[in-house]
């Protein structure tokens, strides 16, 4: 991921958000992915994007669906992402991303941590809807897709400007 994204990021100017599913992320050998979507970064891909610029996030722990956990449990997926990612980032995470878009009833999130609800919704206005701000992401396994992604989004966003 890194050897492909990074340059192409770079060439735009983009700097990514990325959300961290702390249990998946570990420093070590491991069996190749059967599929891309089991293509996880490292820690060590984390610092490396870090230091560019790119900001890291919390997902969870395991990236279960939080509205399907008891309160405690939910709490414990979220702050110990949070805590995960601040431990090996060395930086207070300020943002977190929902697993599916999935905002439970009873929020697990602090409320000084800024949440990312959805991913393929259309944008609310923000005190109508302050977990529903859209995510984008760059596909796995779909590489040749990445250039026209990054242009079409970037356009979208600077569009008013």
């Amino acid at each position: 991921m890194l050897t492909q994204a990074v340059p192409l990021l770079a060439e735009f100017d983009v700097r990514i958000l990325l959300f961290c599913v702390t249990d998946r992320m570990a420093d070590m050998d491991r069996p190749a992915p059967s599929t891309p979507r089991e293509d996880f970064l490292t820690w060590s891909d984390v610092a490396v994007l870090t230091r560019m610029g790119h900001v890291a996030g919390a997902h969870t722990r395991s990236h279960v669906r939080l509205s399907e956990l008891t309160a405690a449990r939910a709490r414990d997926e979220v702050g110990g992402s949070l805590a995960d990612t601040r431990r090996m980032t060395g930086a207070a995470p300020a943002a977190f991303a929902y697993p599916y878009g999935d905002v439970p009833a009873v929020d697990p999130v602090p409320g000084d941590v800024l949440g990312f609800g959805t991913v393929r919704s259309a944008p609310l206005p923000w005190l109508q809807a302050p977990h529903h701000i859209r995510r984008t992401y760059l596909p796995s396994g779909e590489e040749d897709r990445w250039p026209e992604l990054v242009t079409r989004w970037r356009r979208q966003w600077f569009a008013s400007q």
